[in-house]
């Protein structure tokens, strides 16, 4: 499907699906920049609607069951099978939604095993003026949608969620927020609009003070941003779930994940729970596996966030050298767009993904300019250090023009590069062993105009 996002959406059944999606564009509360598709099994479900008189035939079919909270359960099957449709729509839709609802505070809710999924009921009396809309939704919540295909013809960029002008949100960070801080309280705000019913401006003060108390190792002042098309690095442990990384990618079931606990998962939990919020209603404390779910999700929209703040194209969580790869391959991993390739059974939105594909044009491919010589890698499987860009401009001013040099370790170039182009060497013979680098090694003499004058030998 191309570039996808997490998006808020709408679940509504297909034969309603056209007739939502033009009273929303009517509205100006639906998001062009996503395509309607099928509802997914990983879908984040925060509320289940329903009419205010309940009956067999308001769904046309009488197997569906009248009792509240199974017909929410029944809801929420519909959407992990994939038979409704998720309508992608802007934070202001979801803000009126909730406006024209409320909750349904059961008497047994863990009985219903809904996982903290709110019930709300449509159209009550209590509210005037609903929106016409309404009454065809059947749940609201966070998927993955792809982009249009108008959004996806721009030079294939991944854009992220917007907040509606007509939102009470500010979309500029305040002035004692970092742009990181910022983010991530968006992100928090976001989520809980949609598990929540409460003042915004009470939760958000709430969610600042938070997330200003996080040390400077979970939420950083400050991401690195490297690249010609502005890569967005996430430090190692910087909003990690789980203390031990290496664990990371079993999170579910690991027997030490209780012990793991960071402080960025007991805030997110915190959210959840309503803990956070003052006003909220109590949701109870919830279940383990479910909650890493959401909190996947939650990552997924706070990556977005970062890139739509930093203005980039692509986020990326920082990791080790792996020394068992005898080639000093990069522990770097994508967050955020999502690689279609990805290898999924080895990723997930806390760790990273790492794509299948690496070359040219592939998830992980990165093009960093330095003295104006373009080096380019597969940042997911190639290590690259900033540190020594003074060094390398020094090495090819060293090298005299007709100078034959002998580059013994020459991974993508760091030093061959500079001493043909700054350096004009007559010859260099480039010697690396990590197959990954020498594809990069070969495209970067091509790209630079000096493979001529150059040899690669592969091997040690």
């Amino acid at each position: 499907m191309g570039i996808m996002s997490t998006t808020p959406v709408l679940y509504v059944r297909r034969p309603d699906a056209k007739t939502v999606k033009t009273s929303l564009e009517r509205d100006l509360l639906l998001d062009k920049r996503f395509r309607m598709v099928p509802s997914t099994s990983d879908a984040v479900v925060a509320s289940c609607f329903h009419e205010k008189e309940l009956s067999v035939n308001d769904h046309g079919a009488a197997s569906v069951p009248t009792d509240y909270q199974t017909r929410a359960q029944h809801c929420i099957n519909q959407i992990k099978c994939g038979e409704l449709i998720a309508v992608p729509v802007t934070n202001e839709c979801v803000n009126r939604l909730h406006n024209s609802t409320e909750i349904i505070i059961l008497e047994t809710p863990n009985e219903a095993q809904l996982n903290n999924i709110i019930i709300r009921r449509r159209c009550s009396p209590i509210f005037a003026d609903p929106p016409s809309w309404i009454i065809y939704v059947e749940a609201s919540g966070l998927q993955k949608c792809p982009l249009s295909t108008s959004m996806g013809n721009k030079n294939h960029q991944p854009v992220a969620p917007i907040t509606s002008k007509s939102s009470n949100a500010t979309n500029e960070p305040s002035s004692s927020l970092s742009s990181v801080q910022y983010a991530l309280v968006e992100t928090l705000v976001t989520f809980s609009k949609f598990n929540q019913c409460c003042n915004e401006s009470l939760y958000r003060e709430v969610f600042e003070k938070s997330v200003k108390s996080l040390s400077n190792r979970t939420c950083p002042k400050k991401l690195e941003v490297i690249g010609d098309d502005r890569t967005l690095v996430v430090p190692h442990w910087a909003f990690q779930l789980e203390r031990d990384f290496h664990h990371a990618s079993s999170i579910i079931g690991e027997p030490n994940f209780q012990e793991g606990k960071t402080e960025f998962y007991n805030l997110l939990r915190r959210t959840q729970t309503g803990e956070n919020n003052p006003t909220a209603t109590p949701l109870g404390e919830p279940d383990q596996r479910h909650s890493i779910s959401k909190f996947f999700s939650i990552q997924s929209l706070l990556w977005a966030n970062l890139a739509k703040i930093h203005s980039c194209t692509r986020v990326a969580r920082r990791g080790d050298i792996d020394p068992e790869s005898g080639v000093r391959e990069s522990g770097h991993r994508i967050l955020w767009p999502i690689p279609t390739d990805s290898k999924i059974a080895n990723g997930n939105p806390n760790i990273g993904f790492m794509p299948k594909s690496s070359g040219a044009s592939s998830p992980g491919w990165i093009t960093v300019t330095e003295h104006k010589i373009s080096q380019s890698f597969d940042l997911t499987r190639v290590m690259f250090s900033r540190g020594n860009v003074t060094e390398k401009k020094r090495f090819g001013s060293l090298v005299q023009q007709g100078e034959y040099v002998l580059d013994m370790y020459a991974g993508i170039g760091y030093y061959t590069l500079p001493a043909l182009v700054h350096g004009n060497a007559k010859h260099v013979t480039a010697c690396e062993w990590n197959p990954h680098a020498l594809n990069a090694l070969r495209f970067n003499l091509k790209m630079n105009r000096v493979a001529d004058r150059s040899v690669v030998l592969e091997g040690e």
